[in-house]
């Protein structure tokens, strides 16, 4: 079962990837053969923690699929990041950059939440 499991997840991520709209906006600062830095500006997310990857994907599926206060859908972007918080597993999905923090839908799912991440740099 949890290999079925595994499986559609991969599906469902290799299918969003190519139905991705956008990637999130940054500026190339440095770039060599092994990583590049990146300077991201603000971007909203929705971020979900849960026990198992699959269960956060489809929390953050669901909103994106219409499962938000305003029902509407809100197309994939990329990238998908899971990072550790607090002990626990959090995955998020960048909102595409039609959204601000007043006309994003709000979650329907007490367990997602919509947040602002600050702009800074990053290694990829």
């Amino acid at each position: 079962m949890k290999k079925l499991l595994l499986i559609f997840i991969l599906s469902l991520i290799a299918v969003s990837n190519v139905m991705a709209a956008e990637e999130v906006k940054y500026t190339m600062v440095t770039k060599n053969k092994l990583y590049e830095i990146r300077e991201y500006s603000d971007r909203l997310v929705i971020e979900t923690k849960a026990s198992d990857r699959g269960s956060s994907f489809r929390k953050l599926f669901k909103y994106i699929s219409g499962d938000n206060k305003d029902k509407k859908e809100i197309k994939m972007t990329t990238p998908v990041t899971q990072t550790e918080k607090n002990g626990n597993m959090t995955m998020q999905f960048y909102i595409p950059a039609e959204f601000n923090e007043s006309n994003v839908p709000g979650p329907n799912n007490s367990e997602v939440k919509v947040l602002n991440i600050k702009g800074g740099y990053y290694a990829a």
